[in-house]
């Protein structure tokens, strides 16, 4: 698959799990030498958008299915869902490459063999940070700083009862790559975005 353009998303109407796992996903393929770009199935909520612009990025571009058939033979790579209702509407015409999940199994299936996460942890961004673990790979303080947003609006800042002791564990290594130093004070900043209506 490495001549071949993988193709990152998250789920329709994104939150910010959606729209960080994907681009967190696509840096993590990229560093391994592969060509992955990250894409978005809708408009960023306004918590997403406050933590791009405190993170100083942009949002992934958005991806129809136009755009898809255009694509030469793409291998797809989807994070946080994996059922076919909420993502891409012409998933069945491509190949499945990797699938990053956090959520009760769906009902994909892959034309050949995937590489598939699906853990029952807070965030696809807490499975995220274990695959560069894994892989002795580090996220830069920008993705970080996404991953622990994500991570911090999935498990509303670890208090949710899918909280788990390994979002606990990962966060402050994560706050801390992104150089945060107040966690606290970060999560309430992405809160009060997200109330802003």
């Amino acid at each position: 698959m490495t001549d071949q353009t993988i193709v990152v998303f998250g789920h329709k109407i994104p939150d910010t799990d959606a729209i960080a796992s994907a681009l967190v996903m696509a840096d993590w393929l990229n560093q391994q030498g592969l060509n992955a770009t990250a894409y978005r199935l809708g408009e960023p909520n306004l918590e997403t958008q406050f933590l791009l612009d405190f993170a100083k990025t942009v949002a992934p571009k958005l991806l129809t299915p136009e755009d898809l058939t255009k694509l030469y033979n793409p291998v797809l790579a989807l994070t946080d869902h994996n059922e076919s209702q909420q993502s891409i509407e012409n998933l069945k015409d491509f190949t499945i490459g990797y699938v990053i999940d956090h959520h009760k199994l769906g009902d994909l299936t892959t034309f050949e063999p995937a590489y598939i996460r699906i853990e029952p942890l807070g965030s696809a961004c807490t499975i995220l940070y274990k695959m560069y673990q894994e892989y002795g790979l580090t996220p830069t303080p920008t993705l970080a700083t996404l991953m622990a947003g994500a991570m911090i609006s999935d498990t509303l800042n670890l208090t949710s009862p899918t909280t788990t002791d390994s979002d606990r564990k990962f966060l402050p290594k994560v706050l801390n790559l992104a150089n945060i130093q107040d966690g606290n004070a970060f999560a309430n900043q992405l809160f009060m975005a997200k109330s802003n209506i």
